[in-house]
């Protein structure tokens, strides 16, 4: 930066002072000579033997005597009126600094005017310098009055500078002067960003963009790992290409969803799909610290502007619910929103700039600002085979290497992509095993759900075994007539029987053997408390196996479907009322498994596709059970047990484990003696032939 040139701008303001008639008062003009004298000397603004405070002295004598013409005061301070006018007129001739360059450059992108270029030097020139600095903070102390002091410092008039300062002007419209207070300070506040820019862009206005708004956002992931939210991303892109190279203004695609899901990375993605450049707005204050919601807004306003003439742009505002929600209330379980309805809804229809707006909690938005959007993209987390994808790019970027048994269980978890990225990162540093990405995974998502872990949905105790299935259809055949490449997906099943019998094996074996991901809903996942909330989740169950082509899976469905005959309380009818409804029109797969079927209410049954009975292990059953999960033959008292379960023996095994008795037959026999007394004596085979 120019030194004489900047010397030359503080002469300036100090000129304007002296020749203005708002100055002609001892105390200000005595504030002003300490100045001149303390740190104007330095900066050569007084001119050789002469006494500033002569000059006062002599000012104190007009004023005791009424004459305050301004022919007496100038030619008082003639001297130093010349000296300072021959600076300013040799700092003309000079190229202007840095600082003046970006300034200009700046003022011309946003059309500023000659006044308003020069409020945002001095406001820039405030923060930047300390002699301008120390000069407005000591005279500031006698004009509190903004305009007044602005136009002294200009040499133009308080009501120029009330029009450049009014609320709806450009200068804080735009987000480049901040009026927020009383003290000098909070009046000449310009966002960090735009200081940043001024102070370190090179004179052109690429550099200057790139400097205040930020670098262009980088993907990490390739379009294609995206392809699981295919059609919609392959529409959204075609419409924002179009948008942004062909100028469109208000503009406006959400992005909503989860945390940790990827909407981020997906908006970094599609920009670079596209070729456009996608900048980041609003995520620091000026200082570099968590922002408030003015600090955003002001953010994006500058970056709109300074970006409206700049084709192939895009802007990114993340968090979205710091704009539409406040402080959390002790009386509602939701966030009371704040700030002004309109000014957000205008926001979104003038905007020159496309912008992709991210939020996380939908339901925060009202009607009317959803309406302003162009387009609202769902991002759930990825089905399996796209998880699979994730895993496989990120931990290549990465440079973990697993082994493909180890990435497909991984990819089996239902784990945000975020999480993906953070586990990969902690196992690079902790030494790249599989057990290290599976620690920081698990830590992660018992984190995201307040410290407590999920209850596991991909796997049982029991493992399914086709020849230790006792059911009254055969399984084989029912699964090789789903499994054909032209067989309906729009089927349903009520799998019921004693508990263990393998209900839920068989689905989760079925699904596999459909090539789809399995997704398990239990009662603690549905019910609410909240009066409709139970039957919202019941709805979202639905759209999620939709949505992620999942085989859908209803635990233990008798509380859910019961009978509506005996129902006490409204919600549970309206309940059974909501399941029936998305029973009927699922276009994929989906089972309910039950214990309790003559709980289930009449209407239920006859959506089902199938209704598939399992009883109790045959006699010859139970003997091949005892040889797989034992490793031996069994014994003959083992036939004197008639109501055993796969998932009888599956306890027993892992109980003998414990106490070390594996190959103890009797102990073995006894134990499972004991799980058939705890059935109680009502407990009988369902009629199967043994």
């Amino acid at each position: 930066m120019s030194e004489k040139f900047e010397n030359g701008v503080v002469a300036r303001y100090v000129l304007n002072i002296l020749t203005s008639r708002k100055s002609f008062q001892v105390n200000p003009l005595e504030t002003l000579v300490e100045w001149l004298e303390d740190e104007g000397a330095d900066l050569g603004l007084v001119p050789a033997g002469v006494c500033l405070r002569d000059d006062v002295e002599q000012i104190r004598e007009v004023w005791r005597g009424r004459d305050i013409a301004p022919r007496a005061i100038r030619k008082i301070f003639s001297t130093t009126l010349e000296h300072l006018s021959g600076i300013c007129e040799a700092t003309q001739g000079k190229g202007p600094s840095r600082l003046e360059k970006n300034l200009r450059l700046l003022a011309a992108e946003l059309g500023l005017d000659e006044i308003e270029r020069d409020l945002l030097g001095l406001a820039v020139r405030y923060q930047v310098s300390s002699e301008v600095e120390n000069l407005c903070d000591s005279f500031f102390r006698r004009k509190r009055n903004t305009h007044t002091f602005c136009a002294l410092m200009l040499g133009t008039s308080m009501q120029q500078i009330a029009e450049k300062l009014r609320p709806g002007a450009r200068l804080i419209g735009s987000g480049l002067i901040e009026l927020t207070g009383n003290s000098i300070h909070e009046l000449l506040s310009v966002p960090e960003s735009v200081l940043h820019g001024l102070r370190s862009a090179q004179g052109d206005l690429g550099s200057l963009r790139s400097q205040i708004i930020g670098p262009v956002s980088a993907p990490q992931l390739p379009w294609e790992a995206f392809s699981y939210l295919m059609p919609a991303a392959g529409q959204a892109a075609n419409f924002l290409k179009e948008a942004a190279r062909g100028g469109l203004s208000g503009v406006n695609i959400l992005i909503y969803g989860p945390p940790g899901t990827g909407k981020t990375e997906f908006c970094k993605t599609l920009c670079a799909h596209l070729g456009l450049d996608l900048f980041s707005v609003g995520e620091a204050d000026e200082d570099g610290d968590e922002p408030d919601r003015r600090d955003r807004l002001n953010s994006y306003r500058l970056s709109q502007n300074l970006l409206r003439y700049q084709r192939g742009s895009v802007l990114l505002f993340d968090e979205m619910d710091d704009l539409v929600a406040g402080g959390a209330s002790p009386f509602l379980p939701r966030r009371v929103r704040t700030g002004s309805k309109i000014f957000l809804n205008r926001l979104l229809e003038n905007n020159p700039v496309p912008t992709l707006w991210i939020i996380n909690d939908v339901t925060l938005l009202e009607a009317p600002l959803v309406r302003r959007m162009a387009l609202a993209l769902e991002m759930k987390t990825p089905s399996r085979a796209a998880r699979q994808q994730v895993w496989e790019r990120l931990l290549a970027s990465g440079g973990v290497d697993l082994s493909p048994e180890d990435l497909t269980e991984l990819a089996a978890q239902d784990v945000p992509p975020a999480v993906v990225e953070g586990a990969i990162r902690f196992a690079k540093l902790a030494g790249g095993s599989s057990d290290d990405v599976r620690f920081a995974a698990r830590s992660l998502v018992k984190a995201m759900n307040g410290g407590r872990m999920l209850a596991p949905k991909d796997k049982d105790l029991e493992v399914f075994a086709p020849d230790l299935s006792h059911a009254d259809l055969d399984l084989d055949h029912l699964t090789a007539r789903l499994c054909r490449p032209d067989a309906a997906r729009n089927v349903s099943l009520c799998l019921h029987g004693p508990p263990g019998t393998g209900k839920t094996a068989y689905v989760r074996y079925l699904a596999e053997a459909m090539g789809l991901e399995v997704l398990v809903k239990r009662a603690s996942d549905l019910f609410s408390p909240y009066v409709g909330a139970s039957e919202q989740n019941i709805a979202a169950a639905f759209n999620e196996a939709r949505d992620k082509q999942a085989f859908l899976v209803f635990d233990e469905a008798d509380s859910l479907l019961g009978d509506r005959r005996y129902a006490q309380r409204s919600w549970e009818i309206s309940q059974v009322n909501e399941m029936l409804t998305w029973m009927e029109s699922h276009p994929m797969p989906f089972a309910c498994t039950t214990n309790l079927m003559d709980r289930l209410d009449a209407a239920s049954l006859r959506r089902f596709t199938f209704k598939v009975g399992f009883d109790y292990l045959r006699p010859s059953q139970c003997e091949q059970a005892f040889e797989l999960f034992f490793g031996q033959p069994a014994p003959a008292s083992l036939r004197d047990l008639s109501v055993l379960t796969p998932g009888d023996f599956a306890v027993v095994r892992q109980k003998a484990q414990v106490l070390a008795c594996t190959q103890d037959p009797a102990e073995l026999i006894a134990m499972l003696t004991q799980e058939c007394q705890v059935k109680g004596p009502s407990q009988r085979p369902m009629g199967f032939a043994c």
